[in-house]
């Protein structure tokens, strides 16, 4: 499981340090050390490349509309978050288990 975030690193610093749901990621690309932004495709694409990930195997998570058709537009998987439910049954559909 992986982040990627439209924050500051003074943002993700007081997350890491506030709470422990950081380090259930297996990586991160904070858009601050990237110079990129949501849905710009290349941060998209950046995630995949660092941490060697194929499209079609991965999904994304976001609660933002236009988040989520950046993802698609580089060949994500992709589902736009409202509630725990509904993220779980379309994961659930896409065949992901957890």
């Amino acid at each position: 499981m992986f982040a990627l975030t439209d924050n500051v690193n003074e943002i993700v610093a007081f997350l890491q340090n506030k709470y422990d749901f950081w380090q259930q990621f297996d990586g991160e690309i904070v858009s601050a050390d990237v110079c990129l932004l949501k849905p710009q495709p290349e941060i998209y694409q950046s995630l995949l490349s660092k941490y060697d990930l194929e499209a079609q195997e991965s999904v994304f998570l976001d609660d933002m509309r236009h988040n989520v058709s950046g993802a698609k537009s580089v060949g994500l998987s992709a589902i736009q978050f409202k509630h725990a439910e509904q993220c779980e049954r379309e994961l659930h559909a896409m065949g992901v288990a957890f």
